[in-house]
This record gives C-alpha cells, sequence and structure tokens, in this order.
C-alpha cells in the first residue's frame, strides 16, 4: 500500500491523537482523496478486530469491495443473500475472494448491527475499533450513534468528506455527536492542484419555468421536503427535456451520472437519454447489488452513457470513469451536494476535465475548494432565509451557461461576456461605474445628483425648506435626517475604500473590483452611496466585516 503524502499525514494523525488518548476521531478528506486507502491503512497498521460500518445496507458491498482492493480479508455480518452476492462481485472484480467468515475484520449495516445487537452480545465487546465512512450521519440520539454505543470496548474513527449538518446538529461529543477531535488537511482544490483530482467546469443551467423550489418547506432535517419537493419536480415538464438536451450539447458520447428526484423522475429522464440514442440505465436502492456493481461496469467499459439514479451515489461509491454529473436532485444539503460533484473529479485514463451540470442551482451552495468549513459544533440550521449564496464570486454566462469567477470578463469557454474597453473609451463614466450593470449616462448622471445632494452640507438643506416655509420641527428633523445619511454614506465610503483596497491588492484591476463588489452585495458602488441611512450603515457593516464572499 502505497500511501500519497497527504495520506501520510492524515493516517498519521489519527495514530497520534488515539496514542493521545482520544476514543473517537473524525478524518476528514474531499470525495477522490482515497479514504478507503487510509481506513486500509488503518486496520493494518492497528491490527485489532475491527468493525467497518455501512451507513446504509446498500453500501455494505461497496466497502467490502474498497477493503478487497487494498487485500484486506473480512467477514460480513449479513444475510446469506448479501454474503453471497459480495462474493460474486469480488470474483467479477477481483477474480479472487477476500471474504472469510472467521476474519478479525467484519463488515455490516447499522441496520443489521441494530437488528441483530441481542445475537452478536458475545461479539461486540471484542471489538476495539469500530470505523465508520459518512460519519456526519452519527449523532448520539440517531441510529448511527446507537449502533457505535454497541461497542463498549472500541475506539472509534470516522470519515467523512464534510463534517458539516444541513440541521445545525453539531458531530462533536460535547453537543449533539460522539466525536473528540478531528484531522483536516486537504481540500478537494488543494488536490486538484496536486493532480490527484480532475479539474472541473460548472455549467449554471436556467431552471425550468416551471419549478418553483421556493414552494418547498425545510424539513427538521434540514433538507427539503421529500414529498413536497417529488411533488414539484414530477409536475415539471421541461426539466427532463432540458437535462437530455445540455447533455448534447456539453459533453455529447462521455459517460456520466444523473441524480434524479425520485424513482419515476429517475426512469423517465433514462428513457429520455435513450430516446435520444444516449444508452443509459435507472437504478436505485431497490436494484441489487450485483446488478448495481453490473450498471457500473457497463459505464466504465462505455456500454452505457448515463447511469441515472436516485440518492444512491452520492455516497460511498467509487465510479472514477464518468466525466460528467447532471444535478436533477435540488438539495438544500451541501455535503450532499459536495458528495455529487465529487463523483466526476476522479482521475481517470483520458480525462482532462469534468463537466457539471446544475438543472436545479445547488452551485449557490458552494465547492469544498478550501479548507476551513470543517467544525465538531453546532452551526445554524439551513432554513429558506439562509439557503442562499456561498458563490458570489461566479456568474453565469449568458450564452454557453459556463459559470466562471466574475473579475473574469470573457468566458473562458466560448469567449462571450463583455468585451475589452477600448484605451480611448476607459475614462468615460458608463466604462467606468456602469462597468457590471450597463447603466446609460442619463442614470449616470441622475446617481452623480443624488450623492451631490447627500453631500450638501446640511445647512443648506435647511435653508431650502425655510425658503418654501416649511415649519420648523419639519426644518429641524429634515436636517437632523441629513446629517445622518451624510454621516452613514461616509462610513460605507469608507469602508468600501479599504474593501476595494484588499481587492486591488490581490491583483483585480478597478473594472473587476467593481463587477465583483455588485454581485457580491447586490449594489454598484454609485447607486450604494444613494440608499436610504439604515440601509447604508447594514451595508457597512457587510462591507467592513467582509461576510460577502467566501472564497
Amino acid at each position: 500500500m502505497h500511501y500519497r503524502p497527504y495520506q501520510q499525514s492524515l493516517h498519521d494523525s489519527v495514530l497520534r491523537s488515539f496514542n493521545a488518548g482520544v476514543r473517537r476521531h473524525a478524518l476528514v478528506a474531499p470525495t477522490g482523496a482515497g479514504k478507503t486507502v487510509m481506513i486500509s491503512g488503518i486496520i493494518k497498521s492497528l491490527s485489532v478486530p475491527t468493525c467497518a460500518i455501512a451507513h446504509r445496507q446498500e453500501l455494505v458491498g461497496n466497502i467490502s469491495l474498497a477493503l478487497a482492493k487494498n487485500g484486506l480479508t473480512h467477514r460480513i455480518i449479513g444475510s446469506t443473500k448479501t454474503v453471497k452476492n459480495v462474493c460474486r462481485i469480488h470474483m467479477m472484480a477481483l477474480g479472487k475472494v477476500f471474504y472469510d467468515p472467521g476474519a478479525s475484520l467484519a463488515v455490516a449495516s447499522v441496520d443489521t448491527l441494530l437488528r441483530r445487537a441481542d445475537k452478536l452480545a458475545k461479539w461486540l465487546p471484542t471489538v476495539n475499533l469500530w470505523i465508520i465512512d459518512e460519519c456526519h450521519h452519527v449523532l448520539r440520539e440517531n441510529k448511527w450513534g446507537k449502533a457505535v454505543e454497541l461497542f463498549p470496548n472500541a475506539r472509534g474513527l470516522g470519515v467523512t468528506a464534510t463534517l458539516e449538518r444541513s440541521d445545525g446538529y453539531g458531530l462533536g461529543a460535547h453537543t449533539d455527536g460522539v466525536f473528540e477531535a478531528f484531522t483536516e488537511e486537504v481540500s478537494m482544490g488543494d488536490l486538484i492542484q496536486m493532480g490527484f483530482l480532475t479539474p472541473f467546469e460548472v455549467y449554471g443551467i436556467p431552471i425550468a419555468r416551471d419549478l418553483h423550489f421556493d414552494a418547498v418547506p425545510i424539513s427538521a432535517n434540514g433538507d427539503y421536503s421529500k414529498k413536497k419537493l417529488t411533488e414539484v419536480t414530477n409536475e415539471s415538464r421541461q426539466l427532463v427535456g432540458d437535462i437530455v438536451k445540455h447533455y448534447k450539447r456539453l459533453a455529447d458520447g462521455k459517460r456520466g451520472i444523473t441524480f434524479a428526484q425520485n424513482r419515476e423522475n429517475g426512469r423517465t429522464i433514462a428513457e429520455q437519454f435513450n430516446a435520444a440514442g444516449v444508452p443509459a440505465l435507472f437504478v436505485d436502492g431497490t436494484t441489487g447489488d450485483v446488478e448495481r456493481f453490473e450498471a457500473i461496469e457497463q459505464l466504465k467499459n462505455g456500454q452505457i452513457k448515463q447511469l441515472v439514479n436516485v440518492d444512491l451515489f452520492g455516497e460511498g461509491v467509487d465510479i472514477p470513469a464518468i466525466d460528467y454529473v447532471a444535478l436533477a436532485r435540488r438539495t438544500a444539503s451541501f455535503p450532499l451536494h459536495a458528495q455529487q460533484i465529487g463523483r466526476a473529479v476522479r482521475l481517470f485514463e483520458g480525462k482532462t476535465k469534468a463537466i457539471i451540470s446544475d438543472h436545479v442551482n445547488n452551485s449557490r451552495l458552494g465547492f469544498p475548494l478550501k479548507t476551513g468549513r470543517a467544525t465538531l459544533d453546532r452551526r445554524e440550521k439551513t432554513s429558506k432565509k439562509t439557503d442562499t449564496v456561498y458563490l458570489t464570486d461566479l456568474v453565469d454566462c449568458e450564452a454557453c451557461f459556463r459559470r466562471y469567477p466574475i473579475q473574469d470578463k470573457i468566458c473562458p469557454s466560448c469567449g462571450a461576456g463583455t468585451p475589452d474597453i477600448p484605451k480611448d473609451k476607459r475614462s468615460d463614466p458608463e466604462y467606468i461605474e456602469g462597468d457590471l450593470v450597463l447603466l446609460d449616462i442619463d442614470e449616470l448622471n441622475s446617481l452623480r445628483e443624488k450623492i451631490k445632494h447627500i453631500q450638501s452640507p446640511a445647512e443648506e438643506v435647511a435653508n431650502k425648506l425655510r425658503y418654501a416655509g416649511a415649519k420648523p420641527a419639519a426644518i429641524m428633523g429634515a436636517r437632523s435626517r441629513h446629517i445622518k445619511r451624510q454621516e452613514a454614506q461616509q462610513g460605507l465610503r469608507d469602508a468600501i475604500a479599504k474593501w476595494a483596497g484588499v481587492q486591488r491588492h490581490q491583483g483585480l484591476t478597478r473594472s473587476e473590483v467593481m463587477r465583483r463588489f455588485f454581485k457580491s452585495y447586490g449594489y454598484d458602488i454609485m447607486t450604494a452611496q444613494t440608499l436610504t441611512a439604515n440601509q447604508m450603515t447594514d451595508l457597512q457593516t457587510r462591507v467592513a466585516n467582509g461576510t460577502d464572499i467566501d472564497l
């Protein structure tokens, strides 16, 4: 087993934590980082009776195959049918069975452990280490938490791409979870730069006009109500056609996965792909282990080009052959979104880039391109108010729908966008203040007059009111409001100046700074200075605190 440098570092960090007395440690690494390789290495290093827990029954075979690929024989706690199917998959994939009913390493699903706890009563205390993939599911009071408590003498290792939960619960033992410490060293962006993952492009496809996600409530788990979301998706007559059309436009002939909302929707998408001459299969949680394995193999060898699924390949599945992911399952869960896009970024022979086609605007949640999000503490629960934008520094190309940084005025895919400003025009106001929002000269002049009025002396305002015959109380109130608005404007101007200075220091031009400000705060810089006093004060706070961009 050959570790990459960051894998060795993460491995060593976990062992140091255990040696220091930590009983339950979480390892955070992005999709494609090789988590099963690290799991296998830690199992070999500790060499103690271990149980690897699948958080869903249908993933038992995936974990078993991953361990087998790393040379680890193991037993499988499950039905005779499950054991036979997994052994068959071992033979099909590796030409050898790694199942051993007497092995000290066991694989089981969380549901099987809970269901068979009484029958396993003698074995459970002999286990010295439990490992659970996708450990962001584990809370003390849920079934995953209850399952790991079955092992009274074991240390625990949780592995996940993100510790974040949409319901806001914390995974720390001091909050709602079970983990005492965690390690996070690399992000998806780091691995792309290192050459261990494939770069990806995101296309923000305009949402179908008949999809109305505002009508879908957020459930207690922090994600959208499944029943209502299904209704909204099933009612759309445009979504399925868009998925097939944009695949043909963006990635015709490439292998891909489509994440559908529900079984009915998924089957329809697969049928439409086939009708359009794109070989496709549909699979979900009811599809058998061997059938799912064979479908993945058909995708790898090119027999099919699209594998449509419902909540099946978002977690715990390694399919490096795919170049393309279509997001058709709306979610408010950042972990689920990150896992789904991660399916496309694994290295594969001949793959130079991956394409993400976002039909439901999940990319508003952001991408795991940097470290720093991980925490064992509680977070604010996702709601309609907070289910908004992490990616305020990206814009969609109106020509090809490629999503790219706003400071890149030209789309890197099709070349569309705002053209370069001729040198002899760069001093014209419509090319400076109005660069992003394309204000015409009359609008610019109007804004200048409003700004100039706010900056005028308060006594001048009072004199105009006196001349107009206003009452003293009205004059005094207007004067006071004018001074307050002046002060708010000056505070905002100072905050913008500091913010812009940072952007210029990072290499952005004046035009690029103004574009970023607009996308970050929703106002161009001139309009911002004409807001009410309270609005400018609020905006000043946002700008000063840098709450706009998650770079």
